[in-house]
């Protein structure tokens, strides 16, 4: 996961710097990196990023895209995990 993590982070710099911080191509990576970020334990980063994800996706595909319905749902999950006891959330 951690070399995971680079790669996404390095692939979402350079998103960001060719087609900007609000591309769906960007979110795509965004969300991608959220979800790596969440496996490595960062579930508060992770949420923030899949949030922005979520928000660029639906602005720029409709909220009833399959990229965006996704993005909501791993959000939406991620949400519920984060409200659990840290001994439940482990498990």
């Amino acid at each position: 996961p951690h070399a995971a993590a680079q790669c996404f982070a390095g692939a979402l710099r350079i998103r960001e710097a060719t087609l900007g911080p609000t591309h769906t191509e960007t979110a795509r990576t965004r969300h991608c990196a959220a979800l790596v970020g969440c496996a490595l334990g960062d579930r508060k980063a992770a949420a923030q990023e899949l949030q922005a994800a979520v928000d660029s996706l639906i602005s720029g595909l409709g909220s009833r895209h399959p990229w965006s319905l996704q993005a909501r749902a791993d959000l939406n999950s991620l949400r519920q995990l984060n409200a659990m006891p840290p001994e439940v959330a482990a498990s």
